[in-house]
């Protein structure tokens, strides 16, 4: 082979360009921390919280003075007991240098393990005369009255006593307590306020799911980006509302915001639409749909947008009584319709940008047919 019929070889020529690496399938970019903070935007509720009453001061002067009378009561007759002990060793030693009797021998304490107190009296009368009887039978009877009185007097300021705590320290304990819990509850809710995320940082995570869902749906379809490059894909996305859906419903704008969505992406080839849909949940990564639609131009009979009101209930809590609130929820929806009566619907967030894209893309499909 004659050489010279080669072309030559250009040194300079750029090496050819790497082949391209297949799109990595993207998962919704939420942590699991993010789910619960999430969940805890949707479903916080700012409460407001009473104060416990304090104690009336007129009551507990009250209480605190019948505690001061029963406690005077019961020194007064601790004192008394004093003098009923005082009595007992004036007795004895009256005993024992009237009679000469050794009051630690002949004590009752010593012999009515043996006799009977009506044996010792009469053993006592024998030895010291009947005077004795009637010395010790009066002492006997003073004894009896003074620690009956006693007894009943410090029943008496024992009760006083207790009342006197029921009304007066019951009160302060159960205001203590009361107070604890207030300021408890109230450092909860600021906690639980201060680690909340905003309005605003909810919607970016929400468009943030949803446009990273586009990204799955070449593996989801099959496709390759080089037989949808046509035009510019569309991605749309809104607020799905299930019977398990979470709402927030005072937010500061108005809106209702919920914790289910659903993204659709529409990718275009030189014949078809190619769609990828997604439903997710902002509070459950585990919660999701997915389902893929390929039309032939040509096929496509109807395009519709669809606004729509739903209403959903909203559980008031206001003191001890609950009721049920009635709130609407609008809606819009893009749909189409193919001949064979198959229908793909698509949610979207309504503004004017959204929804000249749909315009857009419905122009795109008529001039394709």
């Amino acid at each position: 082979m004659n050489d010279d019929l080669l072309p030559p070889i250009d040194t300079n020529q750029a090496d050819p360009p790497p082949p391209a690496e297949e799109t990595p399938k993207v998962e919704i970019p939420i942590k699991r921390n993010e789910y619960a903070e999430n969940r805890m935007f949707l479903t916080f509720k700012k409460r407001s919280f009473s104060a416990p009453s304090v104690p009336e001061k007129k009551k507990l002067i009250k209480a605190i003075l019948l505690g001061v009378v029963a406690l005077i009561l019961l020194i007064c007759f601790g004192i008394k007991l004093n003098d009923i002990v005082k009595v007992k060793n004036t007795y004895k030693d009256n005993m024992e240098a009237k009679y000469g009797i050794d009051w630690e021998e002949d004590h009752p304490s010593r012999l009515f393990n043996s006799i009977t107190q009506e044996e010792y009296e009469d053993y006592m009368e024998t030895e010291y005369g009947s005077n004795w009887r009637k010395d010790y039978s009066s002492y006997v009877a003073d004894m009896r009255t003074n620690l009956i009185l006693y007894s009943i007097v410090v029943a008496i300021a024992s009760l006083m006593l207790l009342i006197s705590i029921k009304r007066a320290i019951g009160p302060i304990i159960a205001y203590k307590t009361a107070l604890a819990k207030y300021n408890s509850d109230v450092a909860e809710q600021d906690r639980k306020i201060a680690s909340l995320i905003s309005q605003e940082e909810y919607d970016r995570r929400v468009k943030v799911a949803a446009e990273e869902i586009w990204a799955n749906s070449f593996d989801f379809l099959g496709i390759d980006e080089d037989q949808v490059n046509q035009v510019n894909p569309i991605c749309v996305y809104g607020q799905e509302i299930k019977a398990d859906s979470i709402f927030k419903f005072d937010c500061i704008d108005g809106k209702t915001r919920g914790s289910d969505h659903s993204a659709t992406v529409y990718r275009f080839s030189e014949n078809q639409i190619f769609i990828y849909k997604k439903d997710f949940s902002m509070v459950n990564k585990d919660d999701y749909e997915e389902e893929s639609h390929e039309y032939f131009f040509k096929d496509i009979v109807t395009m519709s947008i669809k606004h729509k009101s739903s209403t959903v209930i909203e559980t008031v809590v206001d003191g001890s009584n609950t009721k049920k609130v009635p709130k609407a929820i609008a809606s819009d929806s893009f749909q189409l319709i193919t001949a064979g009566a198959n229908k793909v619907s698509s949610t979207f967030i309504s503004s004017d940008e959204t929804r000249g894209t749909i315009n857009g893309m419905k122009q795109y499909l008529r001039e394709k047919k």
